[in-house]
């Protein structure tokens, strides 16, 4: 090759090597492109769902404007208003070139939206236009509605002024229809308006005028005076609100048509007695706003039993008189002036339900019922008083002179042409309207008791939960963010002998889905039961509270508490002094923690001292029904009315009573010191394997009944010379340890981790002042989340008394040496390991052992 070409070849060489570095130096030193107008996107609303964005191109000194691409970008946060975090938001389609307009369909006008543009060159460089956001009307409306039911869970006092500013917006709804109400009356729409919006808020502008209109005509039954008046104010409510599900598609929506369906297709009858009963309501609760007073226009008729039920049988004919029959006395009884209830159901006040005369009673009113229902409430107090006013039989053999005073005619009864029947003393009940609230006194639903006096004078309580009020209480409850529902039952005059709370195996499922806890306040006891505990339970439910009142009852309860072994073991000749009174609580749902408050009331001394005092020595004595008895530590509380009262936790329903036991503490800290562990001779032997026998008496050592239970619950393999034959029995009884079997125990087995996790858990449930849980053993994988001790496992490890392996393992069938028993009690038994050094208690622990400290402390007096 010549030296020409070569020439050549190198010059081609050197340029093809420098065009990278040329186009990178032409790359590098090229600006983004700028964006026109200002960077400035406008927008329109095309329709309903779709609204188009607009901007003016940009301009870029190496490319054309026709060679431009573009990108837009959406988000519900104004995190896109940069290069560097346009990431954040989502790009709407792809990179589109030579456009200056993009329409965003499926767009929502029921939250805050933002959205920006990016510009692109053909080098890559990009840049953005300045950020829009789009607050609607109605997603400004959500937002105040959000803010004010955020601020209603803290102060349920604060009423929702900016909501009806967010609501007078004539873009949202036409509320002209508004213009003549007063700022009270308005507020009560706003809160509607927040108490039935969405889950994720109003999405088109159609609902929010539907609520208007509705809370609108809610309002409008307020005003109204004369029953006529208030039925026609009603029907127009009911009617509109019949077709909720236009508009809605919720779970509230099907509940809320299901009560319109139910004025609106009733007989004049059923509308009757609603529109009574919504007028006695507003006569009641003038202490509510009135947004609470127009919200129970959704309860009232969930509330009120009807005569026409297609399917009611003679039982639930019996229960709607009884119940009908007790709003009448409750109205009777009431401190307002109300023209009388519209059916009258007095002579109800001399028959027992369980009597003959009720059933045929019962059957009569199903037997007269015309085939379209009962249509006015006089056809139903006709068929009523004729029941008790048959026509009278003449006499077949008159006497010419009769008799001045003849005794009455009183014919057997039937239940073909009439009815008659003697008066007798008998049971009274009435109907009593109480409210189920959150825990900030939030209003959620109303539901009826029963009250019964029994002709002795005693007086008892029933509350009966159905499915429509559990499911108006659940949905009420988490629209207002409240976690628990309670239900408050009164008892003002302290009449009321014994309280039972029902709740069907349905309503129990609805507690278990809703996820709400449910409490039972009444003056003498609070239950709470934790919404996880209805989980897997499936029957119905009852709960019976009985407060034991006589003086005579409180002293046998204290000479009980005085002279047993639980007290007498740690204080001899101890005095007990009941505080306030016991109560007995007796369930189905046994086995499941729950937490009980009793009150104390004022029973506490005032002087600070002796209160103290008394506070150190309050423990809770419970007397359970299978004969055992318990004592339980308790924390003291603050009542909503100021009050005191103690508060625990129980698997086990029985007769709880608060006792001071003068001395009890100062026993307890003594016994709590004394040492549970020994050894075996001079050496602790702490590798070696605990045995369940050896474990079974350092719980006992633990336990203040010092009792022994019967032989005849003993095991085959535990003889009754055998040395740890009692402990093993008390810590049976006691519910902490049981057999391999029913007739085995495995005295000389090793104990495994799994084992000593579940008798752990427990001890805690039994002594623990709080709510024992277990969380997620999701951490180890040697351990299966259906196992036996799954939550007892994940309870120790949560609590921390036993831990897991650097694999992820638990190795739940490995077995514990003596010194890894003894850690894992001190933490239970909240004893401190000792960190002065002395001289070693065991030979074969000494001070260097990693655990000495634990050992020592639990040889330690």
């Amino acid at each position: 090759m010549n030296r020409k070409y070569q020439r050549f070849i190198s010059m081609l060489l050197i340029l093809l090597l420098a065009v990278p570095w040329i186009a990178g130096s032409v790359h590098a030193r090229a600006t983004p492109p700028e964006p026109g107008g200002g960077g400035i996107i406008t927008w329109q609303s095309l329709n309903d769902s779709t609204i188009r964005l607009s901007w003016t191109s940009a301009t870029d000194p190496d490319f054309g404007q026709n060679t431009l691409s573009y990108l837009v970008y959406q988000s519900d946060s104004d995190d896109i208003d940069t290069l560097q975090n346009i990431e954040n938001g989502t790009p709407i389609g792809d990179w589109e070139t030579n456009i200056q307009a993009k329409d965003i369909p499926n767009f929502s006008w029921a939250q805050l939206s933002y959205f920006n543009v990016v510009v692109k060159n053909g080098y890559g460089e990009m840049a953005v236009y300045s950020m829009l956001k789009i607050a609607s009307p109605l997603a400004k409306l959500n937002q105040e509605i959000k803010n004010y039911r955020s601020a209603v869970r803290l102060d349920p006092s604060i009423v929702p002024t900016n909501v009806l500013t967010a609501l007078n917006d004539t873009e949202i709804v036409n509320t002209s229809l508004l213009a003549d109400f007063s700022e009270k009356e308005q507020l009560a729409v706003a809160e509607m308006a927040s108490d039935f919006v969405p889950a994720g808020g109003y999405v088109t502008k159609s609902q929010v005028q539907f609520i208007v209109d509705a809370a609108y005509k809610g309002v409008l039954v307020s005003q109204k005076h004369s029953l006529t008046d208030i039925g026609a104010a009603l029907l127009d409510l009911y009617t509109l609100l019949s077709t909720a599900k236009e508009n809605f598609n919720t779970d509230q929506s099907d509940q809320i048509q299901e009560v319109a369906l139910k004025y609106t297709q009733g007989t004049e009858a059923d509308r009757n007695v609603i529109a009574y009963m919504v007028k006695f309501n507003y006569a009641m609760s003038i202490e509510q706003s009135l947004g609470q007073r127009t919200y129970a226009l959704l309860q009232i008729p969930m509330i009120v039993p009807s005569f026409n039920e297609a399917s009611a049988t003679k039982e639930n004919m019996l229960q709607t008189l009884e119940q009908l029959y007790g709003y009448q006395m409750l109205t009777e009884q009431a401190p307002v002036e109300i023209e009388p209830f519209p059916l009258d159901f007095s002579k109800l006040e001399d028959l027992s339900p369980e009597s003959e005369q009720a059933s045929l009673l019962a059957q009569w009113m199903l037997d007269k019922r015309p085939a379209g229902g009962y249509a006015t409430v006089q056809s139903i107090q006709k068929a009523f008083n004729a029941f008790f006013n048959p026509e009278q039989v003449p006499d077949p053999t008159p006497t010419p002179t009769p008799d001045p005073t003849p005794d009455p005619v009183t014919p057997a009864p039937s239940t073909g042409g009439g009815s008659s029947y003697t008066p007798a003393p008998t049971t009274k009940q009435e109907q009593i309207v109480i409210n189920v609230n959150g825990l900030n006194g939030t209003h959620l639903v109303q539901i009826p008791i029963t009250r019964t006096t029994q002709t002795n004078g005693k007086i008892s309580d029933l509350v009966t939960f159905n499915e429509a009020l559990t499911k108006a209480a659940l949905d009420k409850a988490k629209q207002l963010g409240q976690t628990t529902a309670r239900i408050l039952i009164p008892d003002a005059k302290d009449a009321v002998s014994e309280t039972r709370i029902e709740l069907p195996r349905t309503v129990v499922k609805q507690w278990a889905n809703g996820g709400i806890n449910l409490e039972i306040s009444t003056p003498n006891a609070l239950i709470t039961i934790p919404a996880q505990v209805f989980t897997g339970y499936d029957q119905d439910l009852y709960f019976r509270i009985v407060p034991i009142k006589q003086d005579s009852e409180r002293k046998s309860v204290e000479a009980r508490a005085a002279n047993d072994k639980l007290i007498t073991s740690l204080v001899p000749n101890a005095h007990v002094q009941v505080l306030n009174r016991p109560v007995e609580i007796e369930t189905n749902m046994q086995e499941h923690e729950v937490t009980i408050t009793l009150p104390l009331s004022s029973s506490l001394p005032a002087d600070a001292t002796a209160r103290q005092q008394a506070l150190d020595n309050l423990v809770i004595y419970i007397e359970h029904s299978d004969g055992t008895k318990e004592l339980k530590q308790g924390k003291l509380i603050q009542l909503e009315d100021g009050s005191d009262g103690i508060q625990f936790t129980i698997n086990k329903f029985s007769t709880f009573t608060p006792i001071v036991v003068d001395g009890l503490k100062a026993a307890q800290d003594a016994a709590a010191r004394h040492p549970y562990i020994q050894g075996f001779g001079s050496d602790f032997r702490p590798d070696v394997f605990v045995t369940r026998a050896q474990l079974a008496a350092m719980l006992a050592r633990n336990l203040s009944d010092a009792s022994v239970p019967p032989a005849s619950g003993s095991f085959n393999d535990v003889a009754s010379g055998y040395w740890a034959h009692d402990d093993i029995l008390l810590t049976q009884t006691a519910g902490l340890m049981k057999g391999m079997t029913d007739e085995q125990f495995n005295p000389e087995a090793g104990l495994t981790r799994a084992q000593l996790a579940m008798i752990a858990y427990r001890w805690a449930q039994q002594h623990s002042d709080s709510l024992v849980t277990a969380g997620s053993t999701a951490a180890f994988t040697d351990v299966d989340a259906n196992s036996w001790a799954s939550q007892a496992i994940s309870y120790a490890q949560s609590a921390g008394l036993m831990q897991g392996y650097g694999n992820s393992t638990f190795k739940p069938d490995s077995k514990l040496t003596r010194a890894e028993a003894v850690k894992v009690l001190n933490i239970l038994f909240k004893r401190t390991p000792v960190t002065d050094l002395h001289s070693p208690t065991f030979a074969d622990v000494p001070i260097t052992h990693w655990a000495y400290g634990d050992i020592e402390a639990a040889a330690s007096k």
